[in-house]
């Protein structure tokens, strides 16, 4: 399930009521002690508030009327602003502002690319116009980037890396990849959300073993 998913309802959240279900966690400084601890209250809380933006974005996507969020706007025209800040200068964290506008994006960029891959793993409604055109994107260059895909491809992630942390190891539904081998991404047709799959059946024939008695 994504995380879209499963927080559609994220306005009324608040971190304690995220963090209500880990009842035997103590979130007072003691917890400072146990890192798996603090790993998980800070994976609630940001999976959530990612969650919750990627909606407000689908739903400025399909021209609902809604707003684009502003958390999204204002992270961009601070990375925006900052096209001549030297990639050694973010590598010190001397420009911690723009290193969290970056960070902020691809987080909720990640989650509004829910479903591009398989339409399972984002819920029906909001945009499902954008990953409609995502998908036909992808079918037809190999990649969901509007880039050259000489340049680079943005690929559905359809497994988790095993080398440890990396730079893809920071999103959950799609990664960036070089240019170097080409992707046929095959489409397969969906049905509406109200209709069931068939069901299939097979007839099997069960025999003896082994097939001839010895002497």
């Amino acid at each position: 399930m994504s995380s879209a998913q499963g927080h559609g309802s994220s306005r009324a959240w608040t971190l304690s009521s995220l963090w209500a279900p880990l009842a035997d966690v103590d979130s007072g400084d003691e917890i400072l002690a146990w890192p798996p601890d603090v790993f998980a209250l800070c994976d609630r809380a940001l999976e959530a508030s990612a969650a919750h933006l990627a909606i407000g974005w689908w739903q400025w996507l399909d021209g609902a009327g809604s707003a684009l969020p502003g958390e999204i706007l204002r992270w961009w025209k601070v990375v925006g602003a900052a096209g001549r800040v030297g990639i050694e200068e973010l590598a010190s964290g001397g420009e911690w502002d723009i290193i969290e506008a970056l960070l902020s994006l691809h987080a909720v960029a990640d989650e509004a690319c829910a479903g591009l891959g398989s339409a399972t793993t984002a819920a029906p409604g909001s945009g499902c116009g954008f990953r409609a055109q995502a998908r036909e994107l992808l079918a037809e260059t190999g990649s969901l980037s509007r880039a050259a895909p000489g340049v680079l491809r943005v690929l559905p992630r359809c497994r988790v890396s095993a080398g440890g942390i990396s730079i893809r190891s920071l999103s959950r539904h799609v990664f960036v990849s070089g240019p170097q081998v080409d992707v046929d991404w095959h489409r397969t047709p969906s049905l509406p959300t109200e209709v069931r799959p068939p069901e299939a059946h097979a007839n099997g024939v069960l025999l003896p073993w082994p097939l001839r008695q010895g002497k």
